[in-house]
């Protein structure tokens, strides 16, 4: 069925809830129980999730970087791990709202009949509770609750990725997520001095601002142009910086991609960058020759890093 908005209650559920950001390892061992539980009861398995963050709603204030668009999370919910997503709003109603109100929504609205509950996942706004009380409210209201045991890895956790990808980390990130982190975006007007040492950029803009981004340094990526050739992934080298050697302005930081051996033009076309590995952090060069020397070094480390990818 795919992503569901609205109360549809008509087939029989079997579900799990989370924001899900960034679909890791730990999101899809959970699902995978989900799809388990739902194969034996002859049921549709599915991921209970919200349009926004809800601490973001208990605090307005607070931002939290995401791992990924509410519409890449769906895509890959989709992809393989359960049959509906059903996307809540997360109201100042449901923010007041009992695990166990909020079991009797879900099996009233949308037809859950059975919770699979991750080992340390809470929800309600009486959040104290655990395990056993879960399984007792389930019971009042028609929802069977299962608890699904950890994943057996060292802390796969999306708040653990956001610190691994804000410290550079993207190879240990990706190994948490099963797959390398990606910002997508569209190619804007920059500066242009790449192209008159050698080193042409494309300018990606990331389209999502409420995306993490690796911290400023080197890295090693490959990089696919989603309007002209998707399905298609080039090596590449991505400066994320201010880019001293040639902006006096250290506030502005942008993500510059060096496209290893292409030469097309890419103004507004849309790209997603994969990050594989940092190379080293962004430095001030003396002089535009230093910096082509170093650049030419990047692009031969970064070929070496990709050349299995």
């Amino acid at each position: 069925m795919g992503v569901i908005n609205e109360p549809d209650s008509w087939s029989g559920r079997v579900a799990a809830i989370g924001m899900f950001d960034g679909v890791h390892l730990g999101h899809r061992y959970l699902l995978e129980h989900v799809a388990t539980e739902a194969h034996a009861r002859s049921m549709r398995s599915a991921a209970v999730t919200f349009a926004a963050h809800p601490a973001t709603v208990v605090d307005p204030s607070r931002v939290i970087p995401m791992l990924c668009s509410r519409r890449e999370c769906c895509r890959r919910l989709l992809d393989g791990a359960v049959d509906d997503v059903i996307m809540l709003d997360f109201t100042e109603d449901m923010r007041r709202m009992t695990s166990r109100d909020f079991m009797a929504m879900l099996h009233r609205d949308y037809g859950v009949r059975a919770l699979v509950v991750g080992f340390n996942n809470r929800f309600g706004s009486d959040r104290e509770h655990g395990f056993d009380d879960y399984r007792r409210f389930g019971a009042e209201v028609g929802v069977d609750v299962a608890g699904a045991e950890e994943l057996p890895e060292p802390d796969v956790s999306s708040s653990r990725i956001r610190e691994l990808i804000a410290q550079g980390n993207v190879g240990e990130a990706a190994d948490r997520l099963g797959f390398p982190y990606s910002v997508e975006g569209t190619v804007g007007f920059g500066r242009q001095i790449g192209r008159t040492i050698g080193f042409p950029t494309a300018n990606v803009v990331p389209s999502d601002r409420s995306l993490i981004i690796p911290c400023g340094g080197v890295y090693a990526a490959m990089v696919e142009d989603l309007s002209h050739n998707p399905g298609e992934k080039v090596r590449a080298m991505v400066n994320i910086g201010s880019c001293p050697t040639v902006n006096s302005d250290s506030a502005v930081r942008t993500i510059e991609a060096h496209l290893l051996g292409y030469a097309g033009d890419l103004y507004g076309h849309r790209l997603r960058v994969d990050f594989v590995g940092r190379m080293r952090s962004e430095k001030p060069f003396e002089s535009l020759e230093s910096l082509r020397g170093q650049l030419s070094a990047d692009a031969s480390l970064a070929s070496e890093i990709l050349s299995g990818k």
